[in-house]
């Protein structure tokens, strides 16, 4: 929430509306009326990006760091723990990392961190207060760490009137990023499309030991059992509930509160093949619990109140695209239309932008959905928005000295899939769609081309890449790991077939670049 500012709202009359329907209505248009001003402040979609821009959201501060003034201070034996979920490692650079927590209480979050190999040198955050308008959230961002460097962290709450913290987690460890900019080998995972608490997936990313991860949409089905017609209370109440449940399940809080995560948003967190906008009751929903639970420790928003972002890991750029706030209706319009977009203006510009500007020898795009034209899921892929599809192609391929894939989910069947464009040159996008990690499984598509080079619709899968821009040409290892079964990383055989009665998971492929994107290197 903005402060120093007079709130201006439509003219709703809730003061008739139970109290929690009131405080709840207030929290909607709140957010509204931040989104306008801060569309206002970037005049519109032309916009100039800046990455740099803080976000607009309460419980998120820059921690300030110093001496730790107390010794470690453990909770009493029967201390009932007000720290309800987390911690979540967010957002980690090659300089910072963010840590979400929830609590009940009133306290407020420090973390106390110092180098693995060397203790001497512990700081601790200033307070950060969990902020009651989310939910009772909070997000410290950790500041002016070193490059490649493993740290040890633990949460503290501090209560009112206290200098001391009491100790709220266990000591647990991260790794920042290699230096911006610089050649390294990285490894990340990918998932997406999870429902409920049990989720032995997130066992298997850990056993992998990724640098992060990237869950790239449906992390929950807030849908499932979450909306109330015209109710909007009630509706949050539970959405938030379905959220603390798969965020409370063990091995989500095991992985991520060791492991970095990035985040995005699909139609699962808002409504089934969600297309409206801002001006639904659900997207109002919706977005408040997502902002508490996934965009708040996420990278800064490339435009201020949005939800596309793009962040830096060694010498890979990322850009995980928003494809829910701003795209036109599914069927409205042709998908032949020019006009017809799932981007928005400003956020295709910033895409194109960081496409023809970002320096990274390889870059990622992250798209909720499915790009290539083989696809399940109809009007709601990018094949219903195909002229802004193939501009899209167009302009990754104007820039054809950098290698670009595309990272897909939302089919509930895994691929591997080529997109070719022929203009200015002949360039291939690869795409790798890695899902449902802890979801139902669909039917893959009857009808498939060449376009196809793998597809398995028989287990439940997240995609392992080791990217490595050290080596010349910069080369890429790609693992599709079948959940609960044994995966070693980059040394399984190639897929056997592209008939899901006869695939085989878990298999690998590795690529390296050229000047028409990525080349796939053949097995050994």
């Amino acid at each position: 929430m903005l402060r120093g500012r007079r709130r201006q709202h439509p003219r709703i009359d809730y003061r008739s509306r139970p109290r929690e329907q009131r405080k709840a209505l207030r929290l909607a248009l709140s957010w509204l009326a931040i989104s306008l001003i801060a569309a206002c402040r970037a005049t519109g979609e032309e916009a100039k990006p800046k990455a740099d821009a803080p976000r607009v959201l309460q419980g998120t501060t820059a921690a300030r760091w110093k001496p730790c003034a107390c010794p470690v201070r453990e909770p009493a034996a029967k201390a009932k723990p007000s720290l309800t979920h987390g911690p979540v490692l967010g957002a980690v650079s090659d300089r910072s990392i963010k840590v979400w927590a929830r609590s009940g209480g009133r306290e407020k979050l420090s973390v106390r961190l110092w180098p693995a190999d060397s203790e001497a040198e512990m700081r601790c955050s200033a307070p950060v207060p969990f902020a009651k308008d989310e939910d009772g959230t909070a997000v410290a961002s950790l500041e002016g760490l070193e490059p490649s460097t493993a740290y040890v962290y633990r949460l503290e709450l501090i209560g009112e009137g206290e200098s001391c913290g009491t100790a709220a987690s266990s000591a647990k460890t991260f790794r920042t990023l290699p230096k911006a900019g610089s050649p390294a080998r990285v490894r990340f995972a990918v998932g997406a499309d999870v429902q409920g608490s049990d989720i032995p997936g997130f066992t298997g990313i850990a056993a992998t030991k990724p640098d992060f991860v990237l869950m790239i949409g449906d992390n929950v089905y807030a849908d499932a059992d979450g909306h109330v017609a015209g109710d909007f209370s009630a509706s949050w109440k539970r959405y938030r509930k379905l959220y603390q449940k798969v965020w409370g399940g063990a091995q989500f809080r095991q992985l991520f509160s060791r492991t970095p995560v990035f985040m995005t948003w699909d139609d699962h967190e808002i409504m089934e093949n969600y297309w409206k906008g801002k001006d639904e009751l659900r997207y109002g929903v919706a977005r408040s619990l997502f902002d508490s639970y996934q965009a708040n420790h996420n990278p800064n928003p490339i435009h201020p109140g949005e939800l596309y972002y793009s962040f830096q890991a060694g010498d890979i750029g990322f850009f995980v695209l928003d494809v829910r706030t701003h795209r036109d209706s599914n069927e409205g319009k042709q998908r032949t239309d020019p006009t017809k977009t799932m981007l928005g203006a400003a956020q295709r510009k910033a895409l194109e932008d960081w496409l023809a500007n970002d320096p990274s020898r390889v870059r990622v795009i992250v798209s909720a959905v499915i790009f290539s034209t083989v696809r399940t899921t109809g009007a709601d892929s990018w094949r219903a928005f195909e002229v802004e599809r193939l501009a899209l192609l167009a302009a990754i391929a104007a820039h054809g000295e950098k290698a670009t894939i595309i990272l897909s989910g939302d089919q509930h069947w895994s691929a591997v899939l080529r997109n070719t464009v022929d203009k200015p040159a002949r360039y291939t996008v690869y795409e790798f769609q890695t899902t449902p990690l802890g979801s139902g499984l669909r039917p893959a598509p009857e009808k498939v081309n060449d376009s196809v080079l793998a597809l398995d619709n028989t287990h439940r899968v997240f995609g392992l890449f080791d990217i490595d821009t050290r080596s010349d040409p910069p080369r890429l290892d790609f693992t599709l790991c079948a959940v609960g079964e044994p995966c070693n990383p980059h040394n399984e055989p190639p897929p056997r077939s592209i008939d899901p009665q006869t695939a085989t998971v878990p298999y690998s492929l590795s690529f390296v670049t050229s000047d028409g994107g990525f080349v796939l290197q053949e097995a050994k």
